[in-house]
């Protein structure tokens, strides 16, 4: 059995927002969002140009206070569903991770 697939949903914080494609993964703590970071091209020559999401808009400018060092994990975000729905590339199983959790 497939997987449905993955709907999208506005990640909003307080200084950006962005669209994402919402995959739940049973190894990341709940009320925790995860994204990676150096996919979102705003341009990037033709072929990369408007591919992805930046997640950078995201953070909020803060310093940790002993490094100087951008405090990437402060930035706290809503989520909004959009109704869409888009296919995501994925490296498991065509079942999905949560396969795995059945006891199969």
């Amino acid at each position: 059995m497939r997987p449905p697939t993955p709907s999208t949903a506005a990640v909003i914080s307080p200084v950006g927002e962005v669209e994402a494609i919402v995959y739940v993964y049973p190894g990341i703590g709940e009320e925790v969002v995860a994204m990676p970071m150096g996919r979102g091209h705003e341009d990037y020559g033709r072929y990369a140009r408007g591919k992805g999401t930046n997640p950078v808009r995201l953070l909020v400018p803060e310093a940790d206070q002993d490094t100087g060092a951008l405090a990437w994990q402060t930035t706290r975000v809503r989520i909004e569903p959009t109704g869409q729905k888009k296919t995501l590339a994925r490296i498991e199983s065509p079942e999905g991770v949560e396969y795995m959790l059945e006891g199969h």
